[in-house]
């Protein structure tokens, strides 16, 4: 997973304090976020080095939260796929970031924390505990000595929020991540979310409920998914079905916010393409070239177990594909080649309502519905 030279989405938070469902006291933590895009940056999400152009369709998902006695203020990009907090250093004079020499609850751990994304670009830093809160003055929430990444350097990127499991984190030894900080510091009953990715024109909000559902996002019932993959909460991606043929795939897929389309395995996208039409993956532009367009706008079945979800690849066609050097390569479809894992980005994950549940090891997939109104229900 990867983010070069990421600038900042303009972002707003409104959460609701730990509240009681209705049945049993349990507590959930609802956020509520606005998906930004920027059409002039040359931002490149996780696992998607591509060039600017392409960025203007993509929706970025970030929370603001506080850190320290001070309450500095960080944006930080919500990841389904990663597992830890981490924030640039700040050093003042105005520089974006965490400052922990101005802290008075800071707790420099002495601990190294390393992480590494899939294009083989790292970061490294230390392990800093403190107070994290996030919310609206008068509705807020805190966790007190909590653990994250305090990244050195000049990137722009503020800082990344993981929600992923605790097995998934980056640097040993395992710790309380923020899913299960949530859990031990009593602001939520379960170690399960739920997230309502609303890219559409007519609303922007999405929504993310820690330890609850919001059920009136999403109609039908919801189906459950066993998690195959526990390091990375993928499941099983078991065959795909376009143009009357069904593919076996026999892989595993991880839905995942911080992937803004998709990364697929050279087994999975080769036999996509070989299904669509003629096809040649060319490495340097990290794209499927093609000789045009046609055919390729039709629904794409993936078969996944005891359900299916449609999936379309236009969002990623462009007339002309370019690399970040600028040589263009005429029409094709970026979707970058992932190794041992598909990630299923934003534009597939728009069409749905997930529950990720770390308890019960499952993740429950419905039709999402298009709303603003709210029907939450503790897990």
């Amino acid at each position: 997973m990867k983010f070069p030279t990421l600038l900042l989405a303009i972002v707003s938070l409104v959460a609701a304090a730990p509240a009681a469902a209705p049945a049993g006291n349990k507590k959930y933590l609802e956020l509520s976020l606005v998906a930004s895009k920027n059409k002039t940056s040359n931002l490149a999400r996780r696992n998607e080095p591509y060039p600017g152009d392409l960025k203007f369709a993509g929706n970025y998902y970030n929370l603001y939260i506080e850190i320290g006695s001070d309450n500095q203020g960080v944006e930080v990009e919500v990841d389904t796929g990663s597992s830890d907090l981490w924030v640039r250093q700040s050093n003042g004079g105005g520089d974006v970031g965490y400052n922990p020499q101005t802290s008075k609850s800071a707790n420099n751990t002495g601990e190294k924390f390393s992480i590494a994304y899939v294009d083989q670009t790292n970061y490294q830093g230390l392990f800093y505990k403190d107070t994290v809160s996030f919310g609206e003055s008068g509705n807020t929430a805190s966790l007190q000595d909590f653990q994250f990444g305090v990244i050195p350097g000049q990137q722009q990127q503020a800082g990344l929020l993981g929600i992923g499991p605790v097995a998934n984190e980056a640097t040993p030894p395992p710790y309380p991540n923020f899913i299960q900080a949530l859990k031990d510091q009593d602001l939520i009953s379960s170690r399960a979310f739920s997230v309502y990715l609303n890219i559409r024109e007519q609303f922007h909000d999405g929504s993310i409920v820690f330890g609850g559902i919001d059920k009136a996002k999403y109609k039908g019932d919801l189906v459950a998914l066993p998690v195959t993959d526990k390091n990375r909460f993928g499941v099983s991606l078991e065959s795909f079905t376009v143009n009357g043929a069904t593919v076996n795939v026999g892989e595993n897929a991880s839905f995942d916010t911080g992937t803004t389309y998709l990364s697929l395995t050279q087994n999975f996208g080769d036999a996509l393409f070989n299904e669509l039409g003629e096809a040649n993956y060319n490495t340097q532009a990290k794209a499927y070239l093609v000789k045009s367009k046609d055919g390729y706008d039709q629904t794409i079945k993936l078969n996944f177990d005891g359900t299916s979800v449609d999936l379309s690849l236009m969002d990623m066609y462009r007339d002309n594909i370019t690399d970040n050097d600028g040589n263009s390569y005429g029409p094709g479809f970026y979707i970058y080649r992932s190794e041992g894992i598909n990630w299923l980005g934003d534009s597939f994950l728009k069409n749905l309502y997930c529950v990720y549940n770390y308890e019960t090891n499952e993740l429950s997939i419905a039709p999402v519905v298009v709303t603003d109104k709210t029907e939450i229900e503790a897990i």
